[in-house]
């Protein structure tokens, strides 16, 4: 089994965050989302609901959540693309489910995915609600799941 830290996200990874993003960003992200996850990071709000998963004091994964209305939302979650299948992106969302579980007891926690994960969102429990063709953008179908 692997030794890993969880902490809160501040500004000063977000180098490291972005880099994550973009050894994943050819086949799990759309381009136009790289400027959308760098504005998301300079949010002020982050620092209760973005985290960073430390392995050998390297920041290997980071992903957080977001309370809108009556539900919550998984929010950019990723691992470094040369560790995935190693059960790093199943403690890093165990993680953020027992953190919206502890803060918003009895909400809905909802992710938007593309096809290449919704078989691993569905192994943390989350079934498809609705499905969009290229929702994401083109190759990038658009899968809404909860929990």
């Amino acid at each position: 089994y692997f030794i890993v830290e969880i902490k809160p996200y501040t500004e000063f990874q977000s180098d490291e965050c972005i880099a994550i993003f973009i050894s994943n960003q050819d086949k799990y992200f759309a381009d136009h989302e790289l400027e959308e996850f760098k504005r998301y990071l300079r949010k002020e709000t982050l620092k209760d609901s973005y985290f960073c998963m430390y392995k050998d004091n390297q920041i290997i994964g980071c992903g957080g959540f977001s309370k809108e209305e009556e539900e919550v939302f998984l929010t950019w979650g990723m691992i470094r693309r040369d560790l995935h299948k190693q059960g790093y992106g199943k403690a890093l969302t165990k993680f953020r489910m027992k953190a919206i579980r502890e803060k918003y007891p009895n909400t809905a926690i909802i992710i938007n995915t593309a096809q290449f994960t919704k078989g691993f969102y569905e192994k943390q429990g989350f079934k498809t609600k609705t499905f969009k063709e290229n929702g994401f953008g083109s190759g990038l179908d658009k899968y809404t799941m909860t929990a």
